[in-house]
């Protein structure tokens, strides 16, 4: 089986990805038929925001695929944005356009580069939300964030977590000069084994690709969502749903 090492405070944790796909599948099978909804109860989102800010506090260092990709002094936030479709959870992601001036053609998710009007990186994430994909959040959205990782451009990257309700893509009027496409991927399909690859990336080692949507998801953007899929949803909210039997 594979693992990942990540570096915390409490020393590095091995994270076995068949645990993650057994426990996915036990939540599909146990919940087919059944549409979930993060919006339709409250301690869905406390227990969201309570698990990131214990996982937080456990691994308040960078986390990022090993090895030396250089740094950059620059400081960017992106938003991991969770939504309600209509057949269960779901996170948005983007199509990075060919007009941007990195990572172009990639699929990420919004976010950019602190402007010295930001008064935080919470604030950029938000801000970048908009200005990509027209959706206005406020910071009450926001249920937390993950440790930083780096970009293979050097740049550290803050990911924050946040709730945007019920979305249809196609109602989004997003800037057609940074963004080619939005879509999402069902919780349940990035959890699923067939949709999931790994990708070598050499000194930084193996992180896993997912397949399930329009577009393949890989590099940080994949990496992330590993990291939310197996340590927040997988270990918290899932396990709620079969305690707190409300949604």
């Amino acid at each position: 089986s594979w693992h990942k090492t990540f570096s915390g405070a409490q020393g590095p944790t091995k994270l076995n990805r068949s645990v993650v796909l057994v426990v996915c599948s036990l939540h599909d099978n146990m919940h087919k038929g059944r549409q979930l909804a993060i919006g339709a109860n409250s301690m869905a989102r406390q227990l969201l925001s309570q698990r990131l800010q214990e996982f937080h506090n456990r691994n308040p260092v960078t986390v990022t695929p090993k090895g030396d990709i250089g740094k950059d002094s620059r400081l960017a936030s992106v938003l991991l944005p969770l939504v309600d479709s209509k057949e269960g959870p779901a996170i948005l992601f983007t199509l990075r356009s060919q007009q941007v001036g990195s990572h172009k053609g990639q699929v990420s998710f919004p976010g950019g580069m602190k402007d010295d009007t930001d008064t935080d990186l919470v604030q950029t994430a938000v801000r970048e939300t908009h200005e990509e994909i027209g959706v206005e959040l406020s910071r009450d959205c926001i249920l937390g964030r993950l440790p930083s990782g780096r970009a293979i451009t050097g740049v550290l990257v803050h990911p924050y977590i946040g709730y945007l309700g019920k979305v249809d893509v196609n109602d989004l009027v997003y800037s057609k000069s940074e963004i080619d496409d939005v879509f999402t991927i069902l919780v349940r399909d990035l959890c699923d084994p067939k949709y999931i690859e790994m990708d070598d990336l050499g000194v930084r080692g193996q992180v896993p690709a997912f397949t399930a949507g329009p577009h393949r998801v890989w590099g940080l953007t994949a990496y992330l969502t590993h990291v939310f899929l197996e340590r927040i949803w997988v270990s918290q909210l899932i396990w709620s749903y079969f305690v707190h039997d409300s949604l």
